[in-house]
């Protein structure tokens, strides 16, 4: 299991928040089992542990190995395995969560519901893995809010290494953008694998603008 605190800090040196983040970081204090929040521009970024990462990484082999023997193969990416899909989306909702600070069980075999990946205060959140922009397959936006989480371009991760732009240990939280507003400022465009409802990042809010600092203690 996974320690649920959270070491935080304010970091100057920043550059970069666009498609995938890049960020300076500065002398940082934390403990060895807690992720470090870390401002990049206006979005929060989320800088894993190894044990995390290799927490992160054993659920993902779980939660592949339930679904083996006649289940679909959805993948957007066919770059990427199905492991190494899981992984992505599982470092999305676990730093959603920690800076939500609610709790992330790292033995659960499911991602959320048929509304969301994560519940706060009554509100279901889908998160969405992307390399820049928000992304949805028409008619599959039925949580109240979604978050989108982009790769932190730093520290190369060995398990995707090969797959840009997701070959990053660390993420980016862009943003929030409730169903109704994303209706109201998407398009429709096809990148290669299907026509996909659009927003770009910057019609995207702050985290902070709906999940207050201290809801994970978070001082940036």
């Amino acid at each position: 299991m996974v320690a649920s605190g959270a070491a935080v800090c304010a970091v100057p040196g920043v550059r970069g928040c666009q498609g995938g983040c890049a960020v300076t970081y500065s002398a940082i204090a934390v403990t060895p089992l807690a992720s470090v929040f870390v401002r990049v521009n206006d979005c929060i970024g989320v800088r894993f542990t190894q044990l995390e990462l290799d927490a992160m990484w054993a659920l993902a082999r779980k939660r592949q190995e339930a679904k083996s023997g006649g289940a679909t193969d959805r993948r957007s990416d066919t770059r990427l395995s199905n492991i190494q899909m899981h992984y992505i989306g599982i470092k999305g909702e676990y730093a959603v969560a920690k800076y939500l600070g609610i709790g992330f069980d790292m033995r659960s075999l499911t991602d959320g519901d048929d509304y969301g990946d994560l519940l706060w205060r009554g509100r279901h959140i889908e998160v969405k893995n992307l390399q820049d922009w928000l992304l949805f397959t028409p008619g599959t936006f039925l949580a109240e809010v979604a978050v989108l989480v982009n790769p932190l371009r730093e520290r190369p991760d060995r398990r995707v290494t090969d797959k840009p732009p997701h070959a990053y240990k660390d993420v980016v939280l862009r943003g929030w953008i409730t169903k109704e507003r994303f209706i109201e400022h998407s398009y429709v465009h096809d990148f290669g694998y299907g026509p996909r409802l659009c927003v770009r990042p910057d019609r995207l809010s702050p985290m902070e603008d709906i999940f207050p600092r201290n809801a994970a203690q978070v001082n940036l």
